[in-house]
């Protein structure tokens, strides 16, 4: 009933009213229904609203309605079942990067919302789904006046060190080159395939010298590679400082937790936190995805591991793992508001730095910054500015059509185009659109992103002079 959903949302002030209203007569009706045994209220109660959400909203019955908090917009429609959304892959003209015939969930209750008086709710961070309670009738446990939400420490919100702040004693070499105010260097590197270490260490060697971190990419664009933990791993063993990915998309909450121990106790302590591709974008389509938790709730449950010391249970941990946690934001998304508020939530998940999407465009790398500092957000967080160089003009479209969240302006791909040599003056462009950041306000670094071409990296970095060996 997507039609019915569409008009839902259209008209969210309006149901909005409605449930508050409804709400009312729940509760009204608790004090005399709350002694009930629950089944005596689920069984009459759930088909009657399961058939109503479904027509309205096409509810999937999560058993913890967020509907009042996500502009009358069900996010267990999204795909990815993402209760932080969007993620980075909504299209250019708002559709959805799985199914893209739809409009994106999230874009959908960003519109809801905006009409809303308790629209700005979608700005907070929304807990994930309890399993548990899966197909169980909301109305069954208002009428007992149960409110609670899914089961989920209490994690502060907000940073706890500002950018320019001393860092811990722990602190990873990444952390204290960004903090110290330098212009900063990353990169980022897919591990061959193979069970060869030093197959692995051969490969990553010509990045070790040049970037102050190289990330290594988990299972990249949803193909199946050497596990990111593994790789890091062997990295820190030789003294490289390695950032690993981490996915939602292929673990549960207690997989996510043993992972971020494993690797902290293996010397690897910077984390960049992603809600994943789409699996059916890879080479396993037919795979399950999981998408147990997403960026937002992946920071939040690191933050907690870290400066709690327990689990998300409340076990406690005998030496919590010290994790230098960034993650993901995309300067040239078409719809700022959203990309804002979004990266805006996982700042305050735990987010200490942030590594873009491709850029190309400058004008919108300058829009976004100066949304980024409007909302503080500098004060909490680095930024580095995702560069790549483009191999020819016909690879700039390529990427341009089938990258969601990839803009590069027509007078860029004219311009490799009339080079004689294309590939060398995509690496020209790449160099100048670094020293344009050298001394631009909240730009901490750069992300280089030219993957399997370390060659490349390498003289990106000597064309712009910048990295460790160019470091006074």
């Amino acid at each position: 009933m997507r039609a019915v959903r569409t008009w839902s949302v259209r008209h969210s002030r309006f149901i909005e009213t409605v449930w508050q209203a409804f709400s009312f007569v729940l509760d009204m009706l608790a004090p005399l229904l709350r002694h009930l045994p629950r089944r005596f209220l689920e069984a009459p109660l759930k088909p009657v609203e399961k058939l109503a959400k479904r027509f309205m909203f096409d509810c999937q019955m999560c058993g913890q309605c967020v509907l009042s908090l996500t502009g009358i917009a069900c996010p267990m429609n999204c795909p990815k079942t993402l209760r932080n959304g969007p993620c980075g892959g909504v299209l250019a003209d708002g559709g959805c990067e799985v199914s893209p015939e739809m409009t994106c969930v999230w874009l959908e209750a960003w519109d809801g919302s905006r009409q809303m008086k308790n629209g700005a709710s979608i700005n907070e961070i929304q807990h994930p789904v309890s399993h548990l309670t899966r197909a169980r009738s909301t109305w069954a446990a208002s009428l007992q006046g149960d409110h609670s939400q899914p089961a989920w420490p209490e994690i502060s919100v907000g940073s706890t060190v500002k950018t320019t702040d001393e860092v811990p004693a722990r602190a990873s070499s990444l952390q204290r080159v960004l903090n110290s105010g330098a212009f900063t260097v990353t990169t980022e590197f897919n591990a061959p395939d193979t069970a060869a270490a030093e197959d692995i260490i051969e490969a990553v060697q010509p990045l070790t010298d040049i970037c102050d971190g190289i990330n290594v990419t988990d299972n990249a664009g949803a193909n199946v590679h050497i596990s990111s933990l593994s790789t890091c791993a062997l990295m820190a063993r030789e003294g490289f400082e390695p950032v690993m990915q981490m996915t939602c998309r292929d673990r549960n909450r207690l997989a996510i937790q043993s992972d971020v121990l494993g690797a902290a106790t293996l010397g690897v302590t910077n984390i960049t936190c992603m809600t994943g591709d789409a699996i059916t974008s890879g080479d396993h389509p037919d795979g399950k995805p999981v998408f147990d938790l997403d960026a937002a709730s992946l920071l939040q449950t690191i933050r907690h591991l870290r400066d709690e010391g327990k689990f998300l249970t409340g076990r406690e941990l005998k030496t919590p793992p010290y994790i230098y946690m960034g993650a993901t934001a995309n300067p040239s998304a078409k719809f700022l508001d959203v990309e804002i508020s979004r990266v805006a939530k996982k700042v305050r998940a735990g987010a200490q730095y942030l590594q873009t999407q491709y850029c190309f465009d400058m004008m919108a790398l300058k829009n976004f910054i100066t949304r980024f500092r409007d909302e503080g957000l500098d004060e909490w967080a680095h930024l580095l500015v995702g560069v790549g160089p483009l191999r020819s003009a016909k690879s700039g479209r390529w990427m341009r059509d089938n990258i969601p969240g990839v803009h590069i302006p027509d007078d860029i791909i004219e311009r490799i185009e009339r080079a004689d040599d294309e590939r060398a003056e995509g690496q020209k462009f790449a160099a100048e659109f670094i020293e344009e950041l050298k001394d631009m306000a909240a730009v901490s670094g750069v992300h280089i992103m030219a993957i399997g071409q370390p060659l490349r990296v390498a003289q990106i970095v000597e064309m712009a002079g910048i990295g460790p060996k160019y470091r006074s």
